[in-house]
């Protein structure tokens, strides 16, 4: 698993953790900054790129879900 430490070219939110674990079989999950998200992904020599992000939809501060946000769109 990865943790994010920068999104953006920020550090995450304080209260917050990105997380990113990714399968051999091209998939991904882990947690946007609220809520938890999976996907697919796949590694080139060019480096990762990420098919559609499906997020649950729990609520958390704003400044949280600005970032989810950022990462949500940053992925896809």
């Amino acid at each position: 698993a990865w943790t994010v430490d920068a999104i953006a070219g920020a550090p995450p939110v304080e209260t917050s953790r990105v997380t990113l674990d990714f399968g051999a079989d091209g998939r991904f999950a882990g947690n946007a900054s609220c809520n938890n998200m999976r996907g697919t992904y796949a590694a080139t020599a060019d480096g990762l790129t990420f098919g559609p992000v499906a997020t649950t939809r729990k609520a958390c501060a704003p400044p949280v879900m600005t970032q989810e946000a950022t990462v949500v769109a940053l992925l896809g």
